[in-house]
């Protein structure tokens, strides 16, 4: 139940919802088939008091208070997070001028999530599909070098280029990159590909509420209804999932609804 609804608000409802994209509908949804209540944020990927106003509070008797940027409080007896991630870009000149339209596929950049050997090589094979030949870009980092031809062998159609990038370019008519490098040379690319790093975009209320996270900076939850460190408060979507796609963020979405509908 959206607060802009006409009908009258309970004072209690059974959860609430802090987030509007996949997980958060589908858990709304989910929820409410169950003929339970529950209120969730309007908009997608809004929060409330996004200004920096004290969002929310623990309260001794188990009950969740949100406070909205117009200072109305709600109240649930459950609450599901499903308020996403925010990709972090590079501090590479051109990263963001270039993403979006010239980085997806015959050149990996094999740094940050995408540094790890199984994982380069997963994304490279996949750009393999489209490519003839991919090319795996270390930024500078050499240690990688002799397990990344070990793991490739001698006749998949990959490379290891350890050198330092120092920008990006778009090409021609904004189709295909030019990557720069340290050591003055440059190389031409149809596509690169890269998974950047994401934080989470609910940090503040993790904090408030003292949830855990794990290691890859997600918040940490119990599969598989996805209830989070603390009881009574579950996190949906992006923001607790590895995987950072649509049909997982509707999956745990419904999965947080199964266990908080009983």
């Amino acid at each position: 139940m959206p607060p802009h609804t006409k009908t009258l608000t309970p004072d209690l409802v059974d959860v609430l919802i802090i987030g509007g994209g996949p997980a958060g509908l589908t858990s709304d949804v989910s929820i409410t088939r169950n003929v339970h209540t529950a209120i969730r944020t309007a908009h997608f990927h809004m929060l409330p008091t996004w200004d920096g106003k004290s969002p929310i509070e623990r309260m001794i008797t188990g009950i969740f208070e949100v406070t909205d940027e117009n200072g109305k409080v709600w109240k649930g007896r459950s609450l599901v997070l499903a308020t996403g991630i925010i990709d972090v870009p590079l501090e590479i000149p051109g990263f963001d001028e270039c993403w979006g339209r010239s980085i997806e596929s015959s050149g990996i950049l094999a740094i940050n999530d995408v540094a790890p050997t199984p994982i380069a090589l997963h994304v490279s094979c996949n750009a393999a599909r489209f490519t003839k030949f991919v090319t795996i870009y270390t930024n500078g980092d050499t240690s990688k070098k002799d397990d990344f031809q070990a793991a490739i062998g001698p006749t998949a159609p990959f490379a290891i280029d350890g050198r330092r990038i120092t920008k990006f370019v778009l090409g021609p008519n904004q189709l295909g990159i030019m990557i720069h490098f340290e050591d003055g040379t440059t190389k031409d690319e149809a596509f690169l590909g890269h998974k950047p790093v994401s934080k989470l975009k609910s940090d503040f209320l993790v904090k408030q509420l003292g949830l855990e996270i794990t290691p890859q900076g997600d918040i940490k939850t119990n599969p598989p209804f996805g209830e989070t460190s603390l009881t009574g408060c579950f996190a949906a979507g992006d923001n607790s999932s590895f995987l950072k796609t649509t049909p997982n963020a509707v999956n745990s979405g419904a999965n947080s609804a199964a266990r908080v509908a009983t």
